[in-house]
Formats: C-alpha cells, sequence, structure tokens
C-alpha cells in the first residue's frame, strides 16, 4: 500500500475548473483567527505571504483547490526562494 492509498478522497471533484472566476470570497475573521495565521504570524510572517500565495493558485487549479504535488513548483507558487524553505 503506498502513501496516496491511505489519503482520504478529494474534497473536491476532479472537473471542478473556477479558472474563469477571477474572485476568490474570503471569510476574514475565519482567516485571522485561523491557528495556522497565528501562528505563521508568530513564527514568521513569511509564511503568511506564502499561505495566500499558495491559496490563491489553488483557486485556478484544476480541480480547484489543488496543488500539483512538486516541490520546485510549490516553492514558486509560494514565493520562496526554495522548496523546504520554512521547515
Amino acid at each position: 500500500m503506498t502513501a496516496d492509498e491511505n489519503l482520504p478522497p478529494p474534497l473536491v471533484d476532479a472537473a471542478v475548473n473556477l479558472s474563469a472566476l477571477r474572485f476568490m470570497p474570503v471569510d476574514v475573521r475565519h482567516l485571522l483567527a485561523s491557528p495556522t495565521w497565528i501562528l505563521a504570524a508568530v513564527d514568521d510572517p513569511q509564511i503568511g505571504h506564502a499561505l495566500i500565495s499558495l491559496w490563491a493558485h489553488s483557486w485556478h487549479q484544476i480541480p480547484a483547490a489543488s496543488l500539483p504535488a512538486n516541490d520546485k513548483v510549490l516553492a514558486r507558487f509560494a514565493m520562496c526562494d526554495s522548496p523546504g524553505a520554512f521547515t
């Protein structure tokens, strides 16, 4: 059994395509209260920037809300110098 076989099914159907939608609604209260956002602000504010960048890129991936399984592409999307910059 591979690691991928242990993953739950995707939350979004593979056919979902939001790339024509230029606007992404943001629940600001939920974002600012999330532990991930709060810890990013404490540990390194650049992490918050990377989070928002990855979120924005995932909006126009197919399926929507997904990201490629490629560390170099993810680093580029997150505007990091290199893969693993925040590990």
